[in-house]
């Protein structure tokens, strides 16, 4: 996301943020029509900004190209004169968008409710922090700085192995502890002290009922 705000009739301010989980880690300012003193390019919360000064006063309008880089790639992305022929720098923004990166998920540690932006880190990690199992979205992996989500390369094994806590439709907390009761005729199978119910095995067979708890499980 891209903003473009004058400061005053000198300085012009340019902002960019990652849309996705991939960071922005640099901005550049590259061509221009009426060449501006440039500033350090800063990086903040999640966003790259700087900014350009006329010291005789911006012009009215003027253009030039911005170049920005995430981290997973060498290279740069590049808007050019011929996409930002005219920017009016006349116009002064009563409300320039402050961008506030950080954890949105109420049921985190760190929700913070002026976060505008969800902040990943460089590994794609939420930037959230769970207390346990039980508050996290879906089904991931706890570290002690983020939260990361299974995929088909991610998983409870890859999760231990990061030293972090993995979630999963098997853990502890997501048992369901009600008592499910009912009684024959029922379609079953019996071996070995075992009974099927649609491919769900269960033991203590008692008589004519039967009782059993049902677990919460993930079908892979």
């Amino acid at each position: 996301m891209l903003t473009i705000s004058n400061i005053d009739e000198n300085n012009l301010s340019v902002s960019i943020v990652s849309a996705n989980s991939d960071p922005i880690d640099g901005i550049f300012i590259g061509a221009q029509t009426n060449v501006a003193q440039l500033s350090t390019s800063l990086i903040e919360n999640g966003v790259a900004s700087i900014i350009l000064t006329w010291p005789d006063g911006a012009p009215a309008t003027t253009s030039f190209e911005i170049l920005w880089s995430k981290e997973s790639f060498g290279g740069n992305w590049m808007l050019g004169l011929d996409n930002l022929p005219e920017i009016n720098t006349s116009y002064i923004c009563s409300e320039i968008p402050v961008y506030v990166v950080g954890c949105t998920d109420e049921n985190a540690l760190n929700f913070n409710s002026d976060v505008t932006i969800q902040g990943y880190d460089q590994w794609g990690n939420v930037q959230c922090l769970y207390e346990s199992c039980n508050d996290i979205p879906e089904y991931g992996c706890i570290y002690t700085d983020g939260f990361g989500i299974f995929s088909g390369a991610f998983g409870a094994e890859e999760c231990l192995s990061y030293g972090g806590i993995p979630c999963t439709g098997n853990n502890p907390e997501d048992t369901d502890t009600t008592l499910y009761e009912t009684s024959l005729p029922i379609n079953f199978e019996m071996s070995d002290n075992l009974f099927q119910v649609d491919s769900n095995y269960f033991t203590d067979f008692n008589g004519e009922a039967f009782q059993f708890l049902l677990t919460h499980f993930k079908q892979e």
